[in-house]
């Protein structure tokens, strides 16, 4: 036990020196004392770790005490730092070895490969469950080129109203995040911070004019910060609807990425040739809006409450024209 913690003081001060008795107490959780017995016992086997007394003072090593990796290329070392903790990782207590794994390994690589830890920042997995389908998407490697190479870039993505537009625009890259096996870009533009289905970009063009990463921007905890919100306009409002199968591709083009689901087919409908879809949507007033310019192109299930809306505007239209 003792020899794995003084290791893991080497590795700390490796990757944080110089660190106090106080502050390498709580990272190995033990006492001060003990901190300085094991300071004393790595001296005694020539680990040259040293003290500097004062406020700014702690205990650190000397610069030439670094180790490096043998066998692994830049590439492999950038994939390593991409890994995040899964979240079975963490129900079944195993978190922590990961990350002391990971320390490790930032401890072992020359300062020359800072950047592919740094990169690790920039992608995340969210293994987290989210309605929608799964969707290809060619241009997550250019973008994940320009991430990890700080490179503004011009995007042209569509926009899902009524009647879809191209917008283009130039935009500062932050992150990827995987989810549900679709990927999204966290970008900045002068105004703010948005979020994107990749699978919506149309065209991506890597600019030559670099930009500094904010080091005050955390992808993860933006992006579930963001999920949270988008969660709470998933779960305003949700409508069931049937749909011809002929016609399923053309309505998808009306509902923005994950905010519909196919579901499984009653036995009442499988002799015919209707998919039931579940949609989400911000009101009651834009599912109405929404179904409404699609004529007789879908049929409401559920809630009733929607039937008997579009009836009533049905109604009205019928009778206006009859008279």
């Amino acid at each position: 036990m003792r020899a794995d913690r003084l290791l893991s003081i080497v590795i700390l001060l490796q990757t944080k020196g110089p660190l106090t008795a106080k502050e390498l107490a709580s990272e190995c959780e033990v006492s001060e004392r003990t901190i300085c017995r094991d300071i004393d016992a790595l001296s005694i086997s020539d680990v040259p770790v040293y003290g500097s007394p004062g406020p700014d003072g702690g205990y650190n090593l000397l610069d030439h005490y670094k180790t490096d990796l043998t066998g692994l290329n830049k590439d492999e070392i950038q994939a390593l730092f991409h890994l995040n903790i899964p979240h079975f990782l963490q129900d079944i207590g195993m978190s922590t070895q990961l990350k002391s794994a990971f320390l490790k390994l930032q401890a072992a690589l020359p300062h020359s490969h800072e950047k592919f830890y740094s990169a690790g920042r920039r992608v995340y997995f969210d293994p987290a469950s989210w309605p929608g389908t799964h969707h290809s998407a060619p241009s997550v490697q250019q973008i994940y080129r320009a991430i990890i190479n700080n490179q503004k870039c011009e995007i042209t993505y569509l926009l899902k109203f009524f009647n879809p537009v191209e917008i283009t625009c130039n935009i500062t890259p932050y992150g990827l995040v995987s989810k549900t096996n679709n990927w999204f870009l966290i970008y900045a533009t002068e105004k703010k911070i948005n979020v994107i289905n990749v699978q919506n970009l149309i065209h991506i063009t890597l600019m030559d004019e670099r930009f500094v990463y904010p080091d005050d921007f955390n992808l993860v905890l933006f992006w579930k910060e963001w999920c949270c919100r988008k969660s709470t306009y998933l779960k305003r409002f949700h409508v069931t609807i049937l749909v011809p199968d002929t016609l399923k591709d053309m309505i998808s083009r009306f509902i923005q990425y994950g905010d519909y689901r196919i579901l499984q087919k009653a036995p009442l409908l499988e002799k015919i040739n209707w998919e039931p879809l579940e949609l989400w949507f911000d009101t009651f007033e834009q599912a109405r809006n929404t179904l409404l310019s699609l004529g007789g192109a879908v049929k409401v299930i559920e809630p009733a409450a929607l039937q008997y809306s579009l009836i009533d505007y049905a109604e009205q239209i019928l009778g206006l024209y009859k008279e």
